[in-house]
């Protein structure tokens, strides 16, 4: 066989393989590279198939496997289960619909108080003509576990552990009184009133977060708005923005290639790594801080911090802005870089032809600089404290 008909084989598997992942719309080529199905086929011609309205009684733990579609859960005041169930397929022919409508299976199962609903297809799930939707309607204390994809799932006000699978749709969830994980891509991800802590792992998402308790969130090219942490805040992300409001825990955050902007924040301890973009920290009041950046500048404004300050930085420029009621101990250390000083404190000075130390002496916070390829500006403001 000729190198050239060897060479077309390859072409036609490798384009077989991605017409394939194109059709059903199943999996990613790569991350960040998607062949998703959100793009229905004959969109403008949908054909409605809604199912029997279920009830089950003394359900602990509510299990939906959706393979394309939304899943929507509400609050009752009975004591059942209810859900309501329709299918959607999008096709010019009202046969064809029918045809595919009859392949796919909604089977629910009880164990011992778990209810369990799966999507089963007789054959390959129609991902580019089929949504199926959940409407359920749920007592107090069911437990949730639900996966989803190509759709949306929303919660209102569930008092029971909550996890969620979704990935192409948004997850709306709001006045969820225990435990919340999440694993979501490509989305939207917006909670509010969250009363237990919320665990979640991101890609290529957008999250909008109010009025929490606690948060654990690993992103990754994910565009993150914290509002209103009652206590601890550990993020980890990449390649996109963070914007962190109004805490009132410890706060950690390691991210890279990301713009982060942090904003009245009343913590023990504060901790922030970031590469390649600014951080700028504004109305700060902790106990102590440790803040590293490289390649990104970096503007600290804060109210009061009791103990100590240390910031270890390449290629910056800090600008360090601190409340008149403050009277902090410097040691500065410049390495290709140079020092603005405009405050009141006189530093002590040590210079050699590359490396510059900086010196005070007078009481808290120890604020320690390590800064190369950068310049340090020092100034004394009116800043206001966190309220």
């Amino acid at each position: 066989m000729k190198r050239k008909e060897i060479f077309l084989i390859v072409v036609l598997i490798i384009f077989g393989l991605l017409y394939q992942l194109y059709k059903t719309g199943e999996e990613e080529i790569f991350e960040g590279c998607s062949t998703d199905s959100k793009y229905l086929l004959d969109k403008n011609h949908p054909h409605e198939f809604t199912g029997i309205k279920s009830t089950f009684e003394n359900i602990r733990t509510l299990d939906i496997e959706n393979l394309a579609g939304s899943i929507k859960i509400r609050p009752t005041l009975e004591s059942k289960v209810v859900v309501k169930w329709i299918k959607i397929i999008y096709h010019k022919s009202r046969e064809r619909a029918v045809g595919f409508q009859e392949r796919i299976e909604i089977r629910p199962n009880v164990t011992d108080g778990h209810l369990k609903f799966d999507v089963v297809s007789q054959d390959k799930f129609p991902y580019r003509r089929a949504r199926i939707f959940f409407d359920v309607l749920i007592p107090g204390g069911v437990q949730l576990k639900l996966i989803n994809r190509y759709g949306d799932i929303e919660v209102e006000s569930s008092d029971g552990k909550v996890d969620i699978d979704n990935k192409y749709g948004d997850i709306l969830a709001k006045d969820i009184k225990a435990g919340m994980h999440i694993r979501h891509g490509y989305g939207r991800v917006t909670l509010q009133n969250m009363m237990g802590p919320v665990d979640m792992e991101s890609r290529y998402s957008t999250v909008k977060i109010s009025d929490a308790q606690s948060l654990e969130i690993e992103g990754r090219h994910t565009r993150m708005q914290l509002i209103g942490i009652k206590q601890d805040v550990n993020l980890k992300n990449s390649h996109d923005s963070i914007e962190l409001r109004d805490v009132k825990g410890n706060v950690t955050l390691n991210a890279r290639h990301c713009r982060i902007k942090l904003l009245n924040i009343d913590a023990g301890t504060l901790v922030v790594n970031n590469t390649y973009n600014q951080v700028s920290i504004e109305n700060l009041w902790a106990r102590e801080a440790d803040i590293s950046v490289s390649h990104g500048d970096l503007n600290l404004r804060f109210f009061e911090v009791e103990d100590r300050i240390n910031i270890r930085n390449k290629y910056s420029r800090i600008l360090l802005d601190y409340s008149k009621t403050q009277k902090p101990r410097f040691n500065i250390s410049l390495i290709h870089g140079k020092i603005i000083n405009d405050t009141a404190l006189e530093l002590n000075v040590l210079s050699s032809k590359y490396k510059h130390l900086f010196t005070s002496q007078e009481g808290k916070p120890e604020i320690i600089i390590n800064n190369k390829y950068g310049d340090v500006k020092l100034r004394n403001s009116e800043i206001k404290p966190v309220e």
